[in-house]
């Protein structure tokens, strides 16, 4: 295929490799002496990609450039009158969705530690960029942004993805650890409930999933509490695993949080006479502050009989004082942020109020 000089529409899409971060991957696109176009893929990480041989990995978008010894401008004047001409956006957003017929093939990478284990191997999130999961999942069609504020607004989303859940990642805070307190340390053992065996997969599913996310791990205690299956309606997930903690919580010394009342958090907005609120779900908040030494031992679980035994690394769901500790770091912490006047937390809740300007780059 010859190419004229007019390279500038050329776009290049790397389905297979979104995996192995595309960010990483430098593309150059020039003109040899025979007249033949050549693509050059430089790999910027420390890691190697392996892919198998003649294997197709990306679309090179040509269209109006190579085709015919004209521009794309020239083009465009000649066949207007008869041809509907695509903008970069929107061919863009049609090469993403032609893309998507491509992912079946998954590239091997025998050298190259899965980074997201815990979700299943054809999880579609697996071989996507960041950039593709906040497009998706974030729709802006509907917003009341002009153009460039809804590009600020994605390149700040970008520029803090570290913050933000797109694989079911959990964070932790690694300058708090929580103490338990009991009012009687004797050991104890409350009998696993009995399970089906569709019921100990999901189990054993969920227990696999925590141990790599990090709030869980195998090990032995000297106090265990059981695990309950419980069936859910109208969700996509069928059953839902919960820890059953009330013997535990029976001895833990009793913490009263002070959580903002509804009412008292409207009245505050509407005596700040904000223009914009902006809500943050901070996900599986509780699974973020970690257990000392101690406390790991007390919240032993045993899901089944014949089943490993494991300790809660992280503060669990279903303890009675999670709520009154996560509430209290949430307010420490934005007490130390300059706009706290701004922000509500109400558990894992964060409102953030304001007049509309500078809203997103100086109080989120």
């Amino acid at each position: 295929m010859h190419w004229t000089e007019s390279l500038a529409v050329a776009k290049l899409f790397f389905p297979q490799l979104m995996q192995h971060c595309v960010n990483h991957l430098t593309t150059q696109v020039h003109c040899d002496v025979q007249g033949h176009a050549v693509l050059a893929l430089r790999n910027d990480m420390s890691e190697s990609i392996t892919l198998p041989k003649h294997t197709h990995v990306g679309v090179l978008d040509l269209r109006s450039v190579g085709y015919f010894h004209k521009s794309r401008g020239e083009l465009v004047r000649m066949f207007s009158e008869d041809y509907t001409f695509l903008s970069d956006e929107d061919t863009l957003e049609e090469m993403y969705q032609f893309c998507d017929n491509l992912r079946n093939f998954k590239p091997t990478t025998p050298d190259r530690k899965d980074p997201y284990p815990w979700l299943p191997k054809d999880d579609p999130r697996c071989f996507k960029s960041d950039t593709m999961l906040m497009e998706e999942t974030i729709d802006l069609s509907e917003s009341i942004l002009n153009e460039h504020q809804k590009k600020q607004f994605q390149q700040t989303l970008l520029k803090y993805r570290d913050a933000f859940l797109l694989r079911d990642e959990i964070g932790h805070c690694p300058f708090f650890m929580v103490k338990l307190e009991l009012k009687d340390k004797s050991p104890f053992f409350i009998r696993p409930y009995p399970v089906k065996e569709d019921g100990k997969k999901v189990i054993d599913d969920e227990m696999r999933k925590g141990c790599l996310l990090g709030y869980l791990k195998k090990g032995m205690s000297s106090y265990s509490s059981p695990v309950m299956v419980i069936p859910r309606k109208n969700s996509s997930v069928k059953y839902r695993v919960v820890s059953d903690f009330r013997h535990l919580n029976s001895r833990l010394v009793t913490l009263n949080p002070s959580v903002p009342l509804l009412c008292d958090a409207i009245q505050q907005l509407g005596a700040s006479e904000c223009e914009v609120l902006s809500v943050i779900d901070l996900h599986d908040a509780y699974h973020t502050l970690r257990l000392d030494e101690e406390s790991k031992k007390y919240c032993g679980i045993t899901p089944y009989y014949g089943s490993p035994s494991y300790l809660y690394q992280r503060l669990g769901m279903g303890l009675s004082v999670s709520p009154a500790i996560w509430q209290n770091f949430i307010t420490k912490v934005l007490d130390e942020i300059p706009s706290k006047k701004h922000h509500i937390a109400i558990m894992d809740d964060c409102l953030i109020h304001s007049k509309r300007k500078d809203h997103i780059t100086e109080f989120i």
